[in-house]
């Protein structure tokens, strides 16, 4: 029980440092290249953690897991600030929540229907692993469209 725990833990602390961690690249480099390069660290940790059976090696993981995600919020208020006047920001940042929830809110459903199923997450981590290469194929056909940010 207690495994499990400190696996959320390690999720959950680096999600914070993550955050800060984003922002400070975010600052520093183009908010759009920090999204493609976080979307590809998850990729290669989605592949990653399906395979794995090591309890230690499954924390690190999940603390990597944790510093990408984390960074995920920072990056997209980021790219939206810089579309978006300060007195437009705040609508902008509320629609752009609106139309992120639905996907977080039904994640955890199916990754559990998932494994009810099929007895396993390897599915579900190869879904995820999918969904950020779509990410990255997407960012790069539109990159010529976004503002250099």
């Amino acid at each position: 029980m207690y495994k499990r725990q400190i696996i959320l833990s390690a999720f959950g602390l680096a999600s914070v440092l993550g955050a800060l961690l984003f922002g400070w690249l975010c600052d520093r480099f183009s908010a759009v290249r920090m999204l493609q390069i976080n979307a590809l660290f998850q990729l290669i940790l989605w592949l990653i953690v399906k395979d794995q059976s090591s309890y230690y090696t499954l924390v690190i993981l999940m603390g990597s897991m944790g510093l990408c995600t984390g960074g995920v919020s920072v990056i997209s208020m980021t790219i939206l600030s810089r579309y978006f006047p300060i007195e437009r920001f705040g609508a902008a940042s509320g629609s752009m929540v609106m139309l992120m929830i639905p996907f977080t809110f039904i994640a955890a459903p199916v990754a559990g229907v998932l494994y009810d199923w099929l007895g396993n997450y390897e599915v579900a981590f190869s879904l995820q692993a999918t969904l950020c290469f779509v990410s990255i194929v997407l960012l790069n056909i539109f990159r010529s469209s976004l503002k250099d940010i």
